[in-house]
């Protein structure tokens, strides 16, 4: 649902890829990923925009919208 929404308002600047973590080998896929979750003591789920740790414990449109607004902004900057 979040996808449709982000795809809606940003178009094609944004991919929304999910992996579900709790299948063990798309923890292996994604092994570094995993071990900083744990090592933080994330709740599950989590959400990263770009590589970066955006929420943890809850998925919320709002808080997800605000982060790749933050990061679409920023790279925006970098390229002018």
């Amino acid at each position: 649902m979040i996808a449709h929404y982000l795809h809606r308002k940003y178009g094609g600047a944004v991919r929304v890829e999910y992996h579900d973590l709790a299948r063990p080998e798309v923890r292996e896929q994604h092994a570094g990923v995993w071990s900083e979750i744990q090592s933080r003591r994330m709740p599950m789920p989590v959400v990263a925009v770009d590589g970066e740790f955006a929420t943890s414990g809850r998925i919320d449109y709002w808080d997800v919208d605000l982060a790749v607004d933050r990061k679409l902004r920023e790279q925006s900057k970098a390229a002018t």
